[in-house]
């Protein structure tokens, strides 16, 4: 599976918060978890090991390592930690 593909398997069948679509709040997050973990995934294809992955696939995504939120809406990314190498999604 691609990456966007494994970030969509996962928010659906995987995801430990199971959002609702028709909440708008639970939309913005199924969006953003979507977003963030096709890099995730980019990544662990490409055979990078995170340095600091503390949270990532649990809890809500502004509670991972690296991402900033302010009222629920992520505003930082912040990988560069990590050792991450690239072409980013064009999903972020």
């Amino acid at each position: 599976m691609s990456p966007e593909e494994q970030a969509l398997y996962w928010v659906i069948n995987d995801d430990p918060l199971q959002l609702s679509i028709g909440d708008e709040v639970d939309e913005l997050s199924i969006l953003q978890r979507y977003s963030l973990l096709t890099l995730w995934f980019q990544a662990l294809d490409a055979g990078v090991r995170w340095n600091n992955s503390t949270n990532w696939l649990i809890g809500g995504e502004c509670n991972w390592a690296g991402i900033n939120c302010n009222a629920g809406v992520v505003t930082v990314v912040d990988l560069s930690s990590n050792g991450l190498q690239g072409t980013l999604s064009p999903d972020l």
